[in-house]
């Protein structure tokens, strides 16, 4: 697992942990594609609108979808309900902090199906709380952003996934 923290203080990369082979799957899977389709789970407009300008101004090339609460992004994910014939993405970023089912609860959905296990989940969070950050990992998550997101932080993350 790869975590990534970005702080309001400091655009500083600071890499935690570091799964190689999981990571270089991820990066050889994306690097093939011509354009990524992007899972957003998130509730709040700026976070959506921040993310949706970051992907724009680094050229990233795709679709985003977006989904505000933990339980649509499961329907989504497992193509149930209204979700039947969605495409599934290629990566997901899950904020922790959402309606229904939070994103912890959300990631141990993904990682405990088989069909979908796969998808790496980028988990943004406001909270710096040490507990988010093990469950995360515990979960398997691939990365962890700390919010607040600035526009130059995600492009970092999104052409690190895209390009690495």
């Amino acid at each position: 697992m790869l975590l990534l923290f970005f702080t309001k203080k400091s655009s500083a990369l600071k890499i935690l942990r570091l799964k190689t082979i999981e990571l270089i799957n991820i990066f050889v899977t994306l690097d093939n594609m011509r354009q990524i389709r992007i899972l957003l789970v998130e509730d709040n407009e700026g976070d959506i609108l921040l993310t949706t300008e970051a992907l724009e101004e680094g050229n990233v090339s795709g679709e985003l979808i977006v989904v505000k609460d933990g339980w649509e992004a499961v329907q989504f994910l497992e193509k149930t309900g209204k979700y039947k014939a969605a495409k599934s993405p290629d990566i997901v970023f899950l904020d922790i902090n959402i309606p229904k089912l939070n994103g912890l609860e959300v990631l141990q959905r993904i990682k405990n199906n088989n069909v979908i296990k796969h998808i790496p989940v980028i988990m943004l969070s406001s909270s710096s709380a040490k507990n988010d950050v093990l469950l995360s990992n515990r979960y398997n998550a691939n990365f962890y952003i700390n919010k607040p997101l600035e526009i130059a932080n995600l492009k970092q993350v999104l052409n690190l996934v895209k390009e690495a």
